[in-house]
């Protein structure tokens, strides 16, 4: 009965979001629950107290600095740019993937989410983001900034989204293009290949990251918790 109860436990758990926020226990171990072969590199709680979010992180050229707050990252401004930072204290692989878990977003005016492929000194990355509010009217999307300029590389594609759920962003190098895949606890919602045909190069490197934005509303209606990043075979 015992061996049971310890298989039923181990089954619940990797389906849960915690799981999905620590596929593995370190690094260089490899990732259960977030892909075969998936290598965390990275993680910060944000347990440190309000404030900055340390000297692991640099702000996004030409964002904003997202900050602590109760033990969750917040932008900085309502309106005008974006919040966002690279974890930059790593090497980071071409082919990557960061992640991050939602607990807040109050509304349709706020969104958060991982960033992969950040260059450093320009604002050029890749993202996921979900916007709320919580249910089944949430959205998720692919979106690229190239030298400044934004496009949304998939659209909104409606979601189902709760509290604490965590969004991940995959990028893998495929010939000369990027193939972008955002996962909700680990299901795939969102995917796009760029191939360069859209807002400029595709972006071949660079460091995962996160960004949080409200356009509207306050700045405790868009929370992110629990981010991680790594590599992917």
């Amino acid at each position: 009965m015992t061996w049971f109860v310890l298989l039923l436990l181990s089954w619940l758990w990797a389906g849960s979001p915690l799981a999905q926020m620590w596929p593995n226990p370190g690094p260089g171990r490899a990732a259960s629950g977030g892909g075969a072969g998936f290598t965390q590199l990275a993680a910060d709680p944000f347990g440190g107290g309000n404030g900055g979010l340390g000297a692991n992180w640099t702000t996004i050229t030409s964002m904003g600095i997202p900050s602590v707050s109760s033990g969750g990252v917040i932008a900085n401004q309502i309106g005008g740019a974006d919040s966002a930072s690279a974890y930059t204290t790593i090497t980071w692989p071409n082919d990557q993937y960061a992640q991050v878990q939602v607990t807040t977003l109050a509304s349709v005016n706020v969104g958060v989410g991982p960033v992969v492929r950040s260059v450093a000194g320009a604002l050029t990355h890749y993202r996921a983001t979900v916007k709320g509010p919580f249910g089944s009217t949430a959205v998720i999307r692919i979106e690229k900034w190239n030298a400044g300029t934004y496009a949304s590389l998939t659209g909104n594609v409606t979601i189902t989204l709760a509290a604490n759920d965590v969004v991940r962003l995959t990028v893998t190098t495929s010939g000369a293009n990027a193939v972008l895949t955002a996962l909700v606890n680990g299901v795939s919602r969102a995917t796009f290949t760029d191939t360069g045909a859209t807002n400029g190069a595709v972006i071949a490197s660079g460091q995962a990251g996160l960004c949080v934005f409200v356009d509207s509303g306050v700045l405790s209606d868009g929370v992110l918790d629990n981010w991680a990043g790594g590599s992917i075979p």
